[in-house]
């Protein structure tokens, strides 16, 4: 079995704050534009909030930004995205849009990494035409306001992580995942007439966040015997009990759910570490349940290496 390496992207994997020795430098800062990095690794981040100028892409250049991320703003005049190409040592770019722009030149961004698409505007996206995402052969992480016009990415058979947002489409009913065998963690939000989702036979999803998704419940044949990290939020379509069928699961987070049953049943999940209850005034939970929450988290964290020479299993076996 494939190995999360780290804690999935939606619990924050791939989030610096607050780690130890991890330092942010500003690089250039200006109001609406800088340029920094994280002291630990070698990406150069750029936060463009202000109408793109040759300026901008000569700074771009002089300190080879790798990640950029992009305001509605950004785009001033233009009709299109064009102005990305300029920038060839791009691995990741995050868009927000209020309008209609022609986003063709991110199809042709084929060193990109990691993509995300932000719609501001409700049915915005019926108004793109189609963006042909087929030539992204390293993309490894798709984060998208999913609309009939950006459906091409799910092509991408290098995905790892996905995250499907719908709240400014709202029509999305049938999610085909079939074309990435390795997809290992998933998020769905928003979603909110989601009725199916369909995978590769070869993908394993270790993470899965799902919330507001109409009345989509959870392939626990499927996705279960997979599953070591699950995050549920908003009213649920299924019991919770149904949480058994991932026996391996190691971390149960729940978002605004109000109303849980009693979770004595969460004992029977032996690798179970973590459990996150939060709503903005607070779960209803029993004083057991609360103690029983307190056990849970306060069983000991065994390193793989500890995990295997218990159980007797090798390497890819363990979780």
């Amino acid at each position: 079995m494939a190995k999360v390496a780290s804690r999935p992207f939606f619990l924050g994997g791939n989030d610096k704050l607050g780690k130890k020795g991890v330092e942010y430098e500003f690089l250039l800062e200006e109001n609406g534009f800088d340029i920094g990095k994280w002291s630990d690794d070698d990406d150069v981040i750029m936060l463009n909030l202000v109408p793109w100028t040759e300026r901008h892409a000569e700074l771009a250049r002089q300190y080879k930004v790798t990640s950029a991320q992009f305001g509605p703003q950004s785009f001033g005049d233009r009709e299109n995205a064009d102005f990305l190409l300029e920038l060839p040592t791009l691995r990741e770019v995050s868009i927000a849009l209020f309008r209609v722009e022609d986003l063709s030149a991110l199809g042709r961004l084929t060193q990109l990494r990691s993509l995300r698409i932000d719609l501001e505007i409700w049915r915005m996206g019926d108004n793109f035409s189609p963006v042909d995402f087929s030539a992204l052969e390293k993309l490894e992480h798709a984060d998208m306001m999913m609309c009939p016009a950006f459906e091409s990415v799910l092509d991408c058979k290098t995905i790892k992580e996905l995250a499907v947002r719908n709240e400014c489409d709202g029509r999305l009913r049938d999610l085909d995942l079939s074309r990435l065998p390795r997809l290992q963690e998933l998020e769905l939000d928003h979603c909110p007439k989601l009725r199916s989702v369909s995978l590769h036979p070869k993908a394993q999803v270790q993470a899965l966040s799902l919330a507001l998704c109409g009345s989509y419940k959870i392939d626990w044949r499927r996705m279960g015997p997979d599953l070591l990290y699950l995050r549920l939020g908003g009213r649920l379509t299924f019991p919770l009990e149904d949480i058994l069928n991932a026996p391996r699961l190691r971390e149960l987070h729940t978002i605004e759910i109000r109303k849980l049953p009693p979770l004595g049943f969460l004992r029977k999940l032996e690798r179970l570490r973590t459990v996150f209850l939060f709503a903005a005034s607070g779960p209803k939970v029993s004083a057991e349940d609360d103690a029983l929450v307190r056990e849970i988290n306060a069983r000991p964290r065994h390193s793989e290496r500890q995990v295997r020479r218990k159980a007797g299993t090798r390497p890819s076996d363990v979780p």
